[in-house]
């Protein structure tokens, strides 16, 4: 197992906290920065709503990461072979070449079904994840590639 693939999804971590952080950060202090200039338009409720569209927008950008990982991959471990069009059919090629447990595989199909669901505003077809349980289902699955 290597966790080279693991450390390509970090940065998206690293900036889902540094913006959950900057957000709480403003919300909290905003009695003293709505007169900045940065802040021009917005009121304390932008903000709030901000803070609730977070972990959906950082899920999507991980999701995002984690396909062109599994592409990466594909090309450099299989060269010539096809890489799938679709990110479900991506998830399971990979999973299936690489021997990768089906719960593994399942729980980064339901990350994929929550990012569709966000994506396309749908109702998702499970319970929604946050970003800490996406990125761990995800990584899991990374973990297990060579």
């Amino acid at each position: 197992m290597s966790y080279v693939h693991v450390q390509r999804l970090a940065p998206v971590t690293d900036e889902h906290n540094a913006a959950r952080a900057s957000v709480s950060y403003v919300e909290r202090v905003w009695h003293r920065v709505a007169s900045e200039p940065e802040m021009h338009g917005l009121t304390r409720a932008h903000i709030r709503m901000g803070a609730r569209g977070l972990e959906s927008a950082y899920v999507v950008r991980l999701f995002s990461e984690f396909e062109v990982i599994l592409q990466d991959h594909l090309a450099a471990r299989y060269p010539g072979r096809p890489i799938p069009r679709t990110a479900e059919a991506l998830v399971n090629r990979v999973a299936l070449r690489e021997r990768i447990p089906d719960a593994i595989r399942s729980a980064a199909q339901d990350v994929r079904e929550y990012r569709n669901a966000i994506v396309h505003r749908r109702t998702a077809a499970g319970a929604a994840l946050d970003f800490r349980e996406a990125a761990a289902a995800l990584n899991r699955y990374l973990a297990r590639l060579p």
